[in-house]
């Protein structure tokens, strides 16, 4: 039997899908070739940490992307 209960959404694992969703985008629309952002760009970008960015781009690898 499960009570329902959902645990509150970390607050870091939000910046983490929101940074995972805009580099998903970029790669898709990104000719093949052509320079990736850095991760000082990208942080700027969605105004989060450089930490952040680095960390979520990190598990994407991991995941073969």
């Amino acid at each position: 039997m499960t009570s329902g209960y959902q645990p509150p959404v970390r607050r870091s694992t939000e910046k983490r899908e929101r940074v995972r969703r805009h580099v998903v985008r970029l790669i898709d629309d990104m000719a093949p070739g052509l320079a990736k952002a850095s991760e000082r760009d990208l942080a700027a970008e969605l105004g989060l940490s450089r930490s952040t960015v680095r960390a979520t781009i990190e598990e994407l690898v991991a995941e073969g992307l």
